[in-house]
């Protein structure tokens, strides 16, 4: 048995998916659900399994967390649309509400958060895909 390989574990659905920690080890990523047709974004402190639920539709990913347990990430509207998304002090929310009115951008992915808060990842504006950098 290899003692440096973790299995994290699923929310009750087949397969689960890693894609950030931060430097206190809180891992997050995505994982099937017990019905195995939606995957959320979770996140694992301490062994334990986290759901960060979804902004109304079946899916969300988390991709980054800083050292305040801030997280980013990706997920689908009751619309059907794919916002980014910031998970702080368990809620939720659509990063494109942060933004001012008539900014033009449509923000779909968050990428990374640093210690500072900032968000890159990206979206839209004009039309035309581009990446960002949003200091909330």
């Amino acid at each position: 048995m290899n003692r440096n390989v973790k299995d994290l574990g699923t929310l009750g659905g087949i397969d689960s998916s890693a894609f950030g920690i931060n430097a206190s080890g809180q891992v997050v990523g995505e994982s099937e659900t017990k019905r195995s047709d939606a995957r959320h974004a979770v996140m694992w402190t301490n062994g334990k399994i986290k759901d960060l639920g979804t902004l109304g539709g079946a899916n969300s990913t988390a991709s980054s967390i800083n050292a305040s347990g801030a997280v980013v990430g990706d997920a689908d509207t009751n619309s059907g649309t794919i916002v980014a998304f910031l998970y702080w002090k368990r809620r939720m929310i659509d990063l494109n509400a942060l933004l001012p009115p008539g900014s033009g951008w449509a923000l779909m992915g968050a990428r990374s958060i640093n210690d500072n808060g900032w968000i890159t990842g990206y979206g839209y504006i004009n039309g035309k895909q581009h990446a960002f950098l949003l200091r909330p």
